[in-house]
């Protein structure tokens, strides 16, 4: 009979589960990565958090770590964007919006400080004034991309090759527009197939 649920995979045959399919060992739920399945995501605003910790008791997933009386940014790996925390905030310090960090470009002072935080390196500074922008951040081919993502930048090079400025290039399966050179001809976001240039 299994008892590490580690074990537990699609090809364990229902006689070797555990009695009444009972959850044997402690912190198991931390192997299982459930962040994938969120929807929306929290975004934590450091400088209207007062530290009260009312967020803390009640995340479902226990996914905002403290350390040392003080809460951390989000175990997004955990986390299943509820909103909870940000309901229960009273500094409005939590934001969950569609799943993407929205930045409030009135707010923000170019400190640079969510570019070199982000994990997973989807932020980038982008001039206020830009007249085009990619809006997929994935460097994935573009088979994977489009499983994920119908409007995620498959790297096709199309908008390559139409800007007339030198100003768009693809690396990493990803096409990055040079703000400098660009124009803001918009033959790049007329030619995109996926939309993903706007």
């Amino acid at each position: 009979m299994r008892t590490d649920i580690t074990k537990l995979k699609e090809d364990v045959r229902w006689q070797d589960l555990t009695v009444g399919c009972s959850v044997q060992g402690s912190k198991t739920s931390e192997l299982f990565r459930t962040g994938e399945w969120r929807v929306n995501t929290p975004v934590f605003d450091a400088a209207k958090c007062k530290q009260c910790l009312l967020c803390v008791p009640v995340c479902p997933d226990s996914s905002i770590p403290v350390k040392d009386k003080k809460r951390k940014e989000f175990d997004l790996e955990h986390c299943k964007g509820c909103g909870i925390c940000a309901h229960v905030c009273p500094f409005d310090a939590i934001h969950v919006i569609n799943g993407v960090a929205v930045v409030d470009k009135d707010a923000c002072k170019a400190c640079n400080k969510c570019v070199t935080e982000c994990p997973k390196n989807l932020i980038e500074l982008v001039p206020y004034e830009s007249k085009h922008l990619v809006t997929c951040s994935s460097k994935e081919k573009g088979p994977a991309t489009m499983k994920a993502c119908k409007v995620g930048c498959i790297g096709c090079g199309l908008c390559v090759k139409v800007c007339p400025a030198g100003a768009v290039t693809v690396t990493d399966f990803h096409a990055y527009i040079d703000q400098e050179k660009c124009t803001g001809c918009g033959a790049c976001a007329q030619k995109c197939p996926k939309k993903a240039i706007i």
